[in-house]
């Protein structure tokens, strides 16, 4: 139940390298928009002092949950609403106060859920919501009525160098073998090197242009919606 404002935007912030970019920006509009974290950018926010309105998650291991407790605190989380799809592990769901839970489409437990009844008011079914977590917030952005978008930190891809991700991110505190521990992603091993939006080659994966592709889907299904990549 909630009521969205006219006009009132929806920055979505995904934890891509041109996160740093905006980080001011952020701090100068977190009272005049909804901020809608996607799974490892919430540490980067908690990192730089910006609490989101809401996080999303998507994924199915209950390493998620570790990396939400690595990245912040319940004082850090006291406020935020969670959005999750069914497939998300219940210890990411204990992790905060207030939670909201999307059906992921054509999913075995989301079936379950149709079968028993549980899902007519429990949740809303979200097409587009896979493969990444990107695509999981703008499909939630999308069914709470938002129709100005901005994604933020969204890159689907890496500049030359080392550089995977926002520098904020927990990525580059990690200790050596914490891999085994939490789940780590840096640059994929099927990387692609195509053009990217300014004039450079960038890195890619399959999996960042599927997440393209579903995202431009969603968009064509909601023509009043106005979608801005920064």
């Amino acid at each position: 139940g909630y009521d969205v404002a006219p006009g009132c935007p929806a920055l979505v912030v995904a934890n891509g390298p041109s996160l740093d970019q905006a980080v001011e920006f952020l701090r100068e509009a977190h009272d005049r928009a909804v901020i809608f974290t996607c799974g490892t950018a919430l540490g980067s926010m908690t990192k730089a002092g910006i609490k989101p309105h809401f996080h999303v998650e998507q994924e199915r291991p209950r390493s998620m949950a570790e990396w939400i407790a690595y990245a912040s605190d319940e004082q850090d989380r006291a406020g935020i609403t969670l959005l999750a799809l069914n497939t998300t592990h219940p210890d990411v769901f204990e992790q905060f106060e207030r939670g909201g839970m999307g059906l992921k489409f054509r999913d075995a437990g989301t079936s379950f859920l149709e079968q028993t009844g549980a899902s007519e008011e429990a949740a809303v079914q979200l097409t587009e919501c896979n493969p990444t977590v990107l695509n999981a917030a703008f499909s939630f952005v999308k069914e709470l009525g938002f129709t100005e978008v901005y994604l933020i930190g969204a890159d689907l891809g890496f500049p030359a160098g080392d550089k995977h991700h926002s520098e904020l991110s927990l990525y580059y505190d990690l200790k050596e073998g914490a891999e085994e521990t939490v789940y780590v992603q840096t640059r994929p091993a099927d990387a692609l090197v195509v053009p990217g939006n300014f004039g450079t080659d960038v890195e890619t994966s399959s999996a960042f242009l599927r997440s393209r592709e579903s995202l431009e889907a969603a968009l064509a299904k909601c023509p009043d919606v106005r979608c801005y990549n920064t």
